[in-house]
């Protein structure tokens, strides 16, 4: 056999080969340099969405932060979906920490890195147990359908939260700033606590026990049924449907109506 027949195919197929380990290693250069700025400039999507499914640790409680909008769903096991450009979905961490105590699902963006799209993010997780949410930045969220004990809503900056169809033993909400709240369905106390220019429309939410405390020019609108405590420092104003035995303290030009 002639030794350069032999040869020649050889040599093409390791030079085919050294081509493609030298392509892919390119490729990979190229995801590093794009995860590597994601530490520094900010990050254009590529505009083509992509979800990703991830495993969690169970939670029972959920953090979010920043502009993302979460969907909350209750299922048989805890479960968290990703919804985002495709070369975007890396930045958005998804984590399990203990918070006071309380296995927390931390919801936000790789620290460091910043993004521009032109397509919403959207989170959506599946919770077995609902205790406490928190929301902090322009994030919006909305719920539908959750059946809890005890449930404890935080806002902190101007998202929104919508509770649809809400059944709870108890229901707190405490905003600092301008996000707003929604809710419907059935609690056995409701308390509400505005420090800002939030506003809470509950009445479609149904509850027992009714505490309303306004710091700002915040507004409520409530559903109580047998007793409706309300103190307003500032220019809020609590309006109230329902039958409630009311009490009342207000410093400022806030006011207390029926409707």
């Amino acid at each position: 056999m002639n030794p350069t027949a032999f040869h020649n195919p050889l040599r093409l197929f390791l030079g085919a080969l050294a081509a493609c380990l030298l392509i892919c290693g390119s490729a990979r250069a190229g995801e590093r340099s794009s995860w590597e700025r994601t530490g520094g400039a900010s990050l254009t999507g590529s505009g083509n969405p992509m979800s990703e499914r991830r495993s969690v640790a169970p939670f029972q409680a959920v953090a979010l932060t920043g502009s993302m909008t979460l969907v909350l769903r209750q299922a048989a096991r805890e479960a968290v979906e990703v919804r985002a450009d495709d070369n975007l979905l890396p930045l958005i961490e998804t984590t399990v920490v203990e918070r006071k105590g309380v296995p927390t699902l931390e919801i936000g963006t790789r620290r460091g890195a910043s993004y521009s799209t032109r397509q919403p993010i959207v989170v959506s997780v599946d919770v077995v147990d609902l205790k406490a949410l928190s929301l902090s930045g322009s994030g919006d969220t909305v719920a539908e359908g959750l059946k809890v004990g005890d449930l404890q809503a935080r806002i902190a900056g101007s998202g929104d939260l919508r509770l649809q169809q809400l059944s709870a033993g108890s229901l707190t909400v405490k905003i600092a700033g301008g996000g707003d709240v929604m809710a419907s369905g059935r609690a056995g106390k409701l308390s509400i606590s505005i420090a800002g220019s939030g506003d809470v429309a509950a009445r479609e939410l149904e509850a027992d026990e009714v505490s309303v405390s306004i710091a700002g020019s915040g507004d409520a609108n409530v559903n109580a049924r047998t007793t409706l405590r309300v103190a307003i420092a500032g220019s809020g104003d609590v309006a109230y449907s329902g039958n409630p035995t009311v009490e009342t303290s207000i410093v400022g030009s806030g006011d207390v109506k029926k409707q």
